[in-house]
């Protein structure tokens, strides 16, 4: 995650490209919105990744619940 998806992130929505760009949305947030749209999330490996991305968002920021 992270970097390794700027690029995809880019060509998918550069709006929110330029958020994560000039730091109002943080880059890992930005990825799980677009694997959630696009989604990445679904059966049971995508369960389990989602899981794993919300530990580390939990992480990075525990005031902010992205499980919705």
């Amino acid at each position: 995650m992270g970097l390794a998806h700027l690029g995809e992130l880019i060509e998918w929505d550069r709006l929110l490209a330029a958020a994560v760009l000039i730091g109002h949305t943080p880059i890992h947030k930005a990825t799980m919105i677009m694997l959630n749209e696009r989604d990445n999330y679904e059966g049971e490996f995508g369960a389990l990744r989602f899981q794993g991305d919300v530990c580390v968002q939990e992480r990075i920021d525990p005031m902010e619940d992205v499980r919705q």
